[in-house]
């Protein structure tokens, strides 16, 4: 369960529909990196974001996707990954919903 939790989840010992969706955002950023939640003392999280931060976004993207992964369409993977950082922001309150999730998940052109 490490690295699926949300945050908010250690504040409150409560489970919330927002914690699913914090969980799922996780599971969305594995399937991009081919990388596990937590390594080490490394979150997928914050190497996806500072990864973001660093530079030119296509290139990062490149960086960021699993090197197993060929042909993919960038901008694909680039709303992919907007759609799991949306998922995994620390405020419930700013992360959508699940339905709202699937709506982003079904206007991606793969």
């Amino acid at each position: 369960m490490q690295g699926y939790l949300d945050p908010n989840y250690f504040m409150t010992n409560q489970f919330t529909d927002k914690s699913d969706v914090y969980s799922f955002g996780v599971v969305l950023l594995e399937v991009v990196t081919g990388k596990l939640p937590i390594r080490g003392d490394k979150s997928i999280i914050k190497e996806v974001i500072t990864a973001l931060e660093g530079g030119e976004i296509d290139r990062a993207i490149k960086d960021i996707v699993d090197p197993n992964l060929r042909d993919y369409p960038v901008k694909a993977a680039k709303r992919l990954v907007e759609i799991a950082l949306n998922c995994v922001q620390d405020e419930p309150d700013k992360r959508p919903t699940m339905s709202e999730v699937v709506k982003e998940l079904e206007t991606l052109n793969v």
